[in-house]
């Protein structure tokens, strides 16, 4: 395993540099290669996963590619490949080489676990700076907007085809918040922009697959807003929704996405707290940060991770009981910020 990679240069020419270095041999030896993801998939995994697995089949098309993730939201449907993608964990894939992408630990993986487990060569392409290594070869970049632009920067531009410039796009437009997250830079932007003079269609995703919800997801998100408190001083907003909520609305897992998104933009609050039921007695925790609470710290104390700015974990205890706890972690790194607070 490998820590995260340092040093002062372009984080992308780090990332190509270890992917010649250390992953492309393992690819081109290998005959069959696995593309796992992590849990719950969202627009990073699903753009990164079906960029990786257009380049991959571009740059060796004797080889045999395949896409395990569980089911995604879909409105992702519009990208090339997906109908390539399986969600059938229980089959037996033949994979000399398996490619985690998106994954900020082996856990994430969910049930595609066992196939790293029996895998010859692994490589794991990740952007969490929660992500300590786990596979043979780690291309880890902590802090990189989003596991697409990542997978952008393993080859030459000319060699991304408009198929996986759509997919990558979308990844990168959906991990930065439309380009409005901190971890946009200037690369970021530039490779987005590689991607528009290849033919990539920017309305359309953003409209079809970010602003564009179905009747049930709006039902969903206005249910959920309805349940919201303001906690600490009105400095965090959080809701909690439970399954019988959720059937009452005919709404599942992936209805809930864009709650926690609309709760992180109430006027004067500083973290956004989302509490889901996923099954009987354990929910999914998702956490939004405008400023400068650190939301991984607060995610790492429930059994999850990843960035400063959003972040999740999981939980059996009462969802209320833990949207009080999540509201007194953010006050509490508030107040050593020396951020305005309840206590102010």
């Amino acid at each position: 395993m490998n820590p995260e990679m340092t040093g002062d240069g372009s984080k992308m020419q780090e990332v190509r540099k270890r992917w010649q270095e250390h992953g492309q041999p393992l690819a081109e030896k290998a005959q069959n290669v696995l593309i796992l993801g992590h849990v719950h998939p969202d627009g990073d995994c699903v753009g990164a996963c079906l960029g990786l697995y257009h380049l991959l089949t571009g740059l060796y098309p004797e080889k045999g590619v395949q896409v395990v993730l569980e089911a995604f939201p879909e409105e992702f449907a519009l990208l090339s490949g997906v109908d390539k993608v399986s969600h059938d964990f229980s089959a037996e894939w033949p994979a000399e080489l398996v490619i985690c992408v998106d994954a900020a630990g082996p856990e994430r993986l969910g049930d595609g676990k066992r196939f790293l487990d029996a895998a010859e060569h692994s490589i794991c392409i990740d952007h969490h700076a929660t992500n300590r290594g786990f596979a043979e070869v780690d291309i880890i970049k902590g802090g990189c907007s989003s596991a697409s632009e990542m997978v952008a920067h393993l080859v030459s531009m000319e060699e991304i085809s408009l198929a996986a410039a759509e997919c990558l796009y979308l990844g990168i437009a959906h991990d930065t918040g439309l380009f409005r997250f901190s971890s946009t830079t200037e690369e970021t932007m530039r490779t987005a922009g590689a991607f528009l003079s290849k033919g990539v269609n920017a309305a359309r995703i953003i409209d079809e697959t970010y602003f564009q919800k179905s009747f049930i997801q709006n039902k969903a998100l206005g249910y959920g807003l309805l349940q919201a408190r303001l906690l600490e001083g009105g400095c965090v907003v959080g809701s909690v929704m439970t399954l019988e909520d959720q059937k009452k609305l005919g709404a599942g897992r992936n209805d809930m996405d864009s709650i926690i998104d609309q709760l992180r933009l109430t006027r004067d609050v500083e973290m956004a707290a989302f509490l889901y039921e996923t099954e009987p007695g354990m929910f999914k925790i998702s956490l939004r940060s405008n400023h400068v609470v650190d939301v991984s710290r607060i995610a790492a104390e429930y059994g999850g991770g990843g960035h400063r700015m959003a972040a999740g974990g999981r939980t059996e205890k009462d969802p209320w009981q833990v949207l009080d706890e999540l509201a007194a972690c953010a006050a509490r790194q508030m107040r050593l910020s020396g951020a305005p607070g309840e206590t102010d």
